[in-house]
């Protein structure tokens, strides 16, 4: 089951095995607004033209069944992971029974504008294997209204519909997909920003508890790397800050999560793993840094915002810092 949690940054997730999905119910909400726009029109024009002709009638039906989308929209597409996608195909659907009744090659491009739209959605708020499946089925459905309408140049009109829907939808998934990485990552060292922390943890967390294993939250600190940009510069830090996050990622587990979180701040996110194991994590981590460093570990507890496990483990790393290199276990650092 999907487990949702909002995070101390204000950042709300829906989680699945393996996936994280950010809240867009403003999106989701824009969405079924314009269902009901489209319900309503549909149904206005339907009423008005009757005249106890079937396609009139099938428009009022139309009408009625995107106002019932738009409710569905509204309340499930935010609060279930496949929501959307139910959303995204029934409008497509709905588009696509439209055109059967159209007549007018005017409308059927006017369809086809719709369905572009869908795409925008369905890119912006899907994974890329889930956007492909609505491509298909909104491609099909519109090509099979216009197919069964009988609207003069059907063929030309349902090719560059299509062709617009695939190119238009795969270039903003992209182009989305790109800003949304960029958002996660921090730009100097490419390990996850603050915000990608707030996304990712409660992902890796989440499976965990699932499978019934543990997860240890570790914070990092640099020792004297105030003195590295001082005495060598900035750039020379930035360099050091590049060099740690290339060794520490090629140290650590696929599944084990690493974000800079200050200037010279890191915090490890390790499932599937208890603090014996984590300690050993570390170790290995001491043999691939070019600087000293001291770390503290906890327990990421059930329930717990991933930024109070983080504040706990920048308690220990400070307890673990004054403590001096002489407490058992007490530094971390590299040779």
């Amino acid at each position: 089951m999907p487990m949702a949690q909002r995070t101390r940054d204000g950042v709300r997730v829906v989680t699945a095995p393996g996936q994280v999905l950010v809240d867009q119910g403003p999106q989701f909400r824009l969405l079924a607004v314009l269902q009901v726009g489209a319900g309503l029109v549909t149904f206005a024009f339907g009423v008005l033209q009757l005249n106890l002709e079937s396609q009139h009638e099938v428009e009022i039906v139309l009408g009625l069944l995107w106002l019932v989308l738009a409710a569905i929209t509204w309340v499930l597409a935010p609060r279930r992971n496949w929501g959307i996608d139910v959303s995204l195909a029934g409008s497509a659907i709905l588009l696509g029974a439209a055109g059967v009744v159209t007549v007018d090659a005017s409308v059927a491009v006017f369809n086809g504008l719709g369905m572009i739209l869908l795409g925008v959605f369905a890119a912006h708020a899907l994974p890329l294997a889930r956007v492909l499946v609505f491509l298909a089925i909104s491609a099909g459905a519109f090509v099979s209204g216009v197919a069964v309408s009988g609207v003069i140049q059907a063929g030309w009109i349902a090719a560059g519909v299509v062709a617009m829907l695939v190119f238009s939808t795969l270039h903003v998934w992209f182009l989305v997909d790109r800003l949304r990485e960029a958002s996660l990552t921090d730009p100097l060292t490419g390990a996850l920003n603050r915000h990608g922390l707030a996304v990712r943890a409660p992902a890796v967390h989440a499976v965990a508890q699932r499978a019934g294993e543990p997860t240890v939250v570790g914070l990092i600190d640099l020792d004297a790397f105030k003195e590295v940009n001082d005495l060598r510069g900035h750039a020379a830090g930035d360099a050091l800050l590049v060099e740690l996050v290339r060794g520490w990622s090629a140290g650590l587990r696929s599944g084990d999560q690493l974000a800079r979180v200050g200037g010279d701040e890191f915090v490890l996110v390790l499932p599937d793993c208890d603090e014996l194991a984590a300690e050993s994590l570390l170790g290995r981590l001491r043999a691939l840094s070019p600087c000293d460093w001291t770390a503290g570990i906890v327990r990421w507890e059930a329930g717990q915002d991933v930024f109070d496990a983080v504040r706990a483990a920048d308690a220990a790393m400070y307890r673990r810092k004054h403590a001096g290199p002489g407490e058992a276990g007490g530094h971390a650092g590299g040779s």
